[in-house]
C-alpha cells in the first residue's frame, strides 16, 4: 500500500489524514503512541513544541511498522494449541 493525498506537502499528516490515509481511527493512533508502537520523533511529533500542539503523523513510517506488526507469524498470534488441548 502507498499513501498518497492530494494538497499534502511532506511526509507528515495531521491526525484526521492519517486516519483517512492509513484506516485506521484516530483513537488507535492515540493507543498506538502511547504504547510506544510508534515512537516519537519518529512516526509522530507535535506540530509546535508544546503539550497541546496537534500531532502529525510520518505516514510512511506509520505504515511500515503497521506491516510489521501484521506480518508476525501466526504461531507469535496464537494461542500454544498444545498447551490447550486435553491430556490424551
Amino acid at each position: 500500500m502507498t499513501i498518497q493525498s492530494e494538497g499534502r506537502v511532506g511526509p507528515w499528516a495531521t491526525a484526521r489524514e492519517a486516519r483517512d490515509l492509513l484506516g485506521v481511527s484516530e483513537r488507535t493512533l492515540t493507543r498506538w503512541r502511547k504504547a510506544s508502537l510508534l515512537k516519537p520523533g519518529e512516526h509522530w511529533r507535535r506540530k509546535f513544541p508544546c503539550g497541546n500542539s496537534p500531532v502529525l503523523y510520518h505516514l510512511q513510517h506509520c505504515e511500515q511498522t503497521m506491516n510489521e506488526a501484521s506480518a508476525r507469524s501466526a504461531h507469535l498470534l496464537e494461542p500454544d494449541i498444545q498447551a490447550i488441548s486435553p491430556a490424551g
